[in-house]
């Protein structure tokens, strides 16, 4: 079942509740109006949802609002299967008067629900088709404000299981400590904040605000992410033996926007509707922005023979491409750092690496012989080396520059489709 419907069950429990609520009005307060109440719910819920449901008990002042424990729903195949979402206990406030009196409709009347212990299952394999569907304009019709569904609604203490695909690999996630709320507005965008930590290690904390009209042609969202581990994320990612990480930091920043092209809210380039209905007419715009941060990793690779230590990375990633800021760190026990810009569109790469006090001689002992055969100076002790690159991934020229005691100029020749030159100073 796709991750949206998370929100069509809750959603559901709430609207149904209210409608069942007013068709039992005359049983108010007594124990066949719980009754008869609970049962109203499930049914309604079972029938939208089409799935088996669990409603435990309804207590509270139904004049006012109620409080329903242990609501789930199955899994496709039943109960036998699992539950796909649920709550320890929702707690649902309305204005039972203004919907009898008909100033609002009975969404509209709902005015605060409050999830505690809820949790539910988020498939993103199963989410691309709706993903897409925020990239295609769509005709919008605003919705009176007394029409309108517009709770605030908070989450507290809740589970949420993600799967997600990348690469071709199905990457489970579990978040624990769930906390958040979002509040429909009577118009303008509806806001949503969430917070959560790893329930299996693989971050610290997560949070993020969204900002969205919930009609599929308009999102913005800025968050941010913190001590990801390294090495999790790359015996997931990661399929090749060829490279290893064993240990590491991530956090990161982001901001992903898809909507027209106007205002600021959240920030540099986030975007938000304008209150009132219809939207000015303006491009759309879709991007995003990340700013990633690693430290104290330590990067196998096989080819290098000895481990990359990297005390510290930066990386800005927006649809231009990604740029290497800083890299610091060593390798062979040597002071190592890097900076460069690799972009998405041509996979145009350029990338300056230096390398201190290094011996070369280790260096050649380590690597391949065809490149050692081809490496464009040959020296003793410890010198320093620079790489410059430049060109697309599949075919970079490399400028190889060895300064050492001695002065030189040599040209080496073409090795691996990479082409070496080189100077000595």
């Amino acid at each position: 079942m796709p991750g949206r419907h998370l929100l069509k069950f809750f959603l559901a429990v709430v609207v149904v509740a209210v409608l069942a609520t007013i068709a039992v009005g005359v049983f108010w307060q007594s124990e066949m109006g719980y009754r008869r109440l609970r049962n109203a719910v499930a049914l309604s819920l079972a029938t939208t949802m089409e799935r088996e449901v669990q409603v435990g008990e309804i207590s509270g002042n139904l004049l006012t609002g109620f409080v329903v424990e242990n609501v789930a729903l199955a899994k496709e195949g039943g109960f036998a299967e699992g539950v796909e979402y649920g709550a320890a206990r929702v707690e649902i406030t309305y204005s039972l008067l203004a919907a009898l009196r008909g100033q609002l409709t009975a969404p509209a009347a709902v005015k605060r629900i409050t999830v505690e212990g809820g949790y539910g299952v988020f498939d993103t394999r199963e989410e691309e088709t709706a993903l897409t569907k925020l990239f295609e304009a769509k005709p919008f019709e605003p919705v009176p404000p007394e029409e309108k569904f517009q709770p605030l609604i908070l989450v507290q203490d809740s589970v949420l299981d993600l799967i997600v695909s990348a690469e071709g690999r199905t990457i489970p996630l579990r978040l624990v400590g769930l906390e958040g709320y979002c509040k429909i507005n009577a118009v303008g965008p509806m806001e949503i904040a969430v917070r959560a930590r790893s329930g299996d290690g693989s971050f610290r904390s997560f949070s993020a605000e969204v900002l969205t009209d919930g009609e599929e042609r308009f999102f913005a969202a800025q968050g941010r992410v913190e001590g990801v581990s390294a090495e999790r994320i790359g015996s997931l990612l990661l399929t090749s033996p060829e490279v290893r990480i064993d240990s590491g930091d991530i956090s990161s920043n982001f901001q992903l926007w898809i909507a027209p092209d106007y205002g600021d809210v959240l920030g540099p380039r986030t975007y938000q509707l304008q209150a009132g209905g219809e939207l000015p007419s303006a491009e759309r715009v879709t991007g995003f922005e990340a700013r990633v941060e690693v430290r104290d990793a330590r990067v196998r690779v096989r080819s290098l023979g000895a481990p990359l230590i990297l005390r510290r990375v930066q990386l800005q990633a927006s649809p231009d491409g990604v740029s290497l800021e800083e890299l610091s760190g060593s390798w062979l026990d040597s002071p190592l750092s890097a900076t460069g810009h690799f972009a998405l569109e041509s996979s145009q790469t350029e990338m300056s690496v230096r390398l201190n006090q290094v011996d070369l001689t280790t260096v050649e002992s380590l690597l391949p012989a065809e490149i050692v055969k081809s490496l464009p100076v040959k020296a003793s002790g410890r010198v320093e080396l620079e790489v410059a690159a430049t060109g697309p991934l599949d075919h970079l020229n490399a400028q190889v520059t060895v300064r050492a005691p001695e002065s030189a100029t040599v040209t080496g020749e073409q090795a691996g489709g990479v082409t070496l030159a080189g100077t000595t100073v």
